[in-house]
């Protein structure tokens, strides 16, 4: 059975029902999940329950002591009344109030030794209304750990295909726009969640809200000696080893698990004896930059920028008759691993002091045409140190010194590497080398050994390769506006940071990280009904299992501890069946005997 629950703009199909968890284990891990109404009507069932098994404990505590306090022999006023309220209260509760009114009235009349005989009961009948009251109350915390972790129907389950070969209409009208939206929405959601103010209403999907990273600002050059600007404060961000389980949510046993990780390692690059100028094909000069022949480029050169286009008049940029000033920025994206197949689908061929096997290549290309800051900029990526025009303040009668950018583009280079693992990770065997994240030069499932565990393996490959966003993807589909909006600097008056570029770095990868993230949740639920012709379907049982192995978190859902139920229902149970059957059973054995 499943449900249709809302997040956001997109809805998802929740399996209602007993399924496992197995980030808990087959035991603990027996999972019911129910509506939320339905969900409310158990825990009040259950709350009633272990009230209704508290008063059962009591009856049959006060059956053993009314047993234990007989005796034929004539006994005093108090001995009467303490066995009528065993013989005839109803709750523990009751039997305080009783107790307790007897206990002093009784010391008035000065009664032999009424506390002695009383206060033990009283203690008792406390003891157990305070213990059941508790355990009806925290009866809900069968839902505990997984409270609001459900599990996806996976009826509509594929990862989008571009099928730009046999449906271009299609892939330019629905395909393209719809990719936009989804980086959109990553880059949002890194923007929320991945901060160390993020709350939990505002990242309630995922298992887990955010990924793992561990980042390196004072890192090497990825590159060649001499390429980077310098040799030191570069970036790396290692995710480590993302668990399919406990970070992505794919439910699956410990033996059918895999690890991901994802190592960039990105630098400012310098700009001198790789630039000259130029010029186009329409006679207009430009500056020429060669990092590697570009594939759609008519030469060598990787990139080119407008001279004319650099710098704009401080006067006429304050007009508001003026278009607004920014920054621009592209990209070119080489793969590692086989040549001959990076040859066919890498945007460039690097130059040799960039090239990297062993990882994706990829280089950002930062202008600002017109873009003048009120102070120095010591950012290796947006440095401007070159004196612009002095403005006046009419006001105060105070002249400011404005300063132009170094360069006319300033270039950035990324290495990026992948890694998958199974889940044992016990030796270098269980995982395979930190590659380009296409490279085919070696068996990428060599880790997992039956045919069934590559096969699910593949599939969950396939989905991280279509549903991934890489750091040149999001700048591809955003442009500047993968940036978040304390970390743009695009306004003469607001000039970045010393390290701005490492932010706009870790933006990107986050904004990758969630589409990670993103890519399997989407995949589970399968697309919309317009989106439909771009699914591709599972093929065979391992990957059917994969499409029904998705948790997410819905707030709309209740999941309960298929153990903590029966434990529940089971000693509950068994107090009340003593509680109606141990007088009868009592007198049996005694007419036995």
């Amino acid at each position: 059975m499943s449900s249709i629950v809302s997040a956001g703009t997109a809805s998802y199909d929740v399996y209602l029902g007993f399924w496992t968890n197995w980030s808990r284990g087959l035991i603990l891990g027996s999972t019911v999940t129910l509506s939320k109404s339905h969900g409310a009507l158990l825990i009040a069932f259950l709350a009633i329950y272990v009230a209704s098994a508290g008063k059962s404990v009591w009856r049959i505590a006060c059956f053993a002591m009314h047993r234990r306090f007989s005796s034929q022999h004539p006994q005093d006023a108090v001995y009467h009344q303490r066995q009528a309220i065993l013989r005839n209260v109803g709750n523990a509760q009751d039997a305080i109030w009783m107790l307790g009114n007897s206990l002093m009235m009784w010391r008035k009349n000065r009664a032999r030794q009424p506390v002695r005989r009383l206060m033990p009961i009283i203690v008792l009948a406390a003891v157990v209304s305070a213990v059941f009251s508790l355990a009806g109350i925290f009866s809900s915390q069968v839902a505990s750990e997984s409270i609001n972790e459900v599990l996806l129907s996976g009826d509509r389950c594929g990862p989008l295909d571009s099928n730009d070969i046999n449906n271009p209409t299609g892939y330019y009208s629905l395909f393209e726009p719809h990719q936009t939206q989804r980086v959109q929405a990553y880059a949002s959601y890194a923007q929320r969640c991945y901060t160390e103010t993020a709350t939990t209403d505002d990242c309630n999907l995922y298992v887990t809200p955010q990924l793992p990273t561990v980042a390196n600002r004072n890192a090497g050059c990825p590159f060649e000696s001499g390429m980077c600007k310098s040799d030191e404060g570069n970036l790396i961000i290692d995710t480590g080893y993302i668990d399919s389980n406990e970070h992505l949510g794919i439910n699956l046993p410990a033996e059918d698990r895999f690890s991901l990780r994802m190592y960039h390692h990105c630098a400012p690059l310098v700009t001198e004896g790789f630039a000259e100028p130029a010029t186009d094909s329409s006679s207009q000069p430009v500056m020429r930059y060669f990092y590697g022949a570009a594939a759609d480029s008519i030469g060598n050169f990787s990139y080119q920028m407008p001279i004319n286009d650099s710098v704009a008049s401080l006067l006429d940029s304050d007009k508001l008759s003026t278009a607004r000033l920014d920054y621009n920025i592209g990209f070119l994206k080489a793969y590692g691993g086989d040549p001959a197949m990076s040859a066919i689908y890498s945007m460039f061929n690097p130059i040799p002091q960039l090239s990297r096997p062993d990882a994706d290549v990829m280089l950002f290309f930062l202008s600002a045409p017109g873009i003048i800051y009120s102070r120095e900029v010591d950012d290796p990526w947006f440095a401007a140190h070159r004196k612009g025009p002095v403005t006046l303040n009419v006001v105060s009668n105070v002249t400011r010194q404005n300063y132009y950018r170094d360069d006319l583009v300033s270039v950035m280079g990324c290495a990026m590497q992948t890694q998958l693992c199974n889940g044992e990770r016990k030796s270098d065997e269980d995982c395979t080398p930190l590659r380009g994240m296409s490279d085919d030069t070696f068996d990428r499932y060599s880790p997992w050994k039956t045919d069934r565990q590559r096969a699910m393996i593949k599939r969950a490959d396939d989905i991280f390769g279509l549903g991934l966003f890489t750091i040149s993807g999001i700048v591809d589909r955003l442009g500047l506006a993968s940036s978040p909006p304390d970390t743009a600097f695009p306004a003469p008056s607001r000039d970045p940071p010393g390290n701005q570029w490492q932010k706009e770095v870790e933006h990107w990868v986050t904004s990758s990280l969630t589409s990670v993230q993103g890519s399997f949740v989407e995949a589970a639920n399968g697309p919309s009904d317009a989106m439909m012709g771009f699914r591709r379907l599972p093929n065979g049982t391992e990957e059917a299992q994969m499409c029904r192995s998705q948790r997410i978190i819905s707030p709309r859902y209740l999941s309960f501890s298929v153990l903590g139920l029966c434990l529940i229902l089971i000693f509950g149970g068994v107090f009340m069946l003593l509680d109606f059957a141990v007088e009868p059973m009592v007198q049996y054995l005694r007419s036995v005997a």
